[in-house]
């Protein structure tokens, strides 16, 4: 991403504050928007004497690495999250076979497969996933 020309969106429209322009970027970018605005900024108080404003901007160094380290968190938990949905598709697409592979009106689970099923249930629930309409005929079981 070219920070210049991003910082420049907010330069040219006068209406646009800069926490507005911050939160239109995603998350990742904004440590670098951050410091490129500090950086346009200090240059600017500098060229007009204002010595206050350069001490007054070191604080954006510590917001930029607050938001990286917030925003390294957060794709931290998405990618967590991601992971976890892959291991319970592979767990849901396991059981699928299992049942499949029965031809039995009643199909006999194994303990495995039951904390399997527990373990899909509680975290579909967790996520606001879940739906009791399929899950419901299983619901004895688990």
């Amino acid at each position: 991403m070219n920070y210049r020309a991003e910082l420049q969106v907010l330069l040219d429209d006068e209406t646009l504050d800069v926490e507005t322009w911050l939160y239109s970027y995603p998350i990742e970018e904004g440590p670098f928007l951050i410091l490129e605005y500090k950086n346009f900024m200090q240059k600017w108080a500098i060229e007009n004497d204002d010595f206050q404003t350069v001490e007054e901007l070191q604080c954006l160094d510590n917001l930029a690495e607050k938001m990286q380290n917030f925003a390294i968190d957060k794709l931290a938990e998405r990618q967590e999250k991601q992971n976890r949905v892959k291991v319970l598709k592979e767990k849901i697409e396991f059981l699928k076979q299992e049942i499949l592979k029965n031809d039995l009106k009643e199909v006999q689970v194994s303990e495995k497969v039951l904390e399997e099923l527990r373990e899909i249930v509680e975290y579909l629930k967790s996520n606001d996933m879940y739906d009791e309409e399929l899950w419901g005929r299983l619901q004895h079981l688990l």
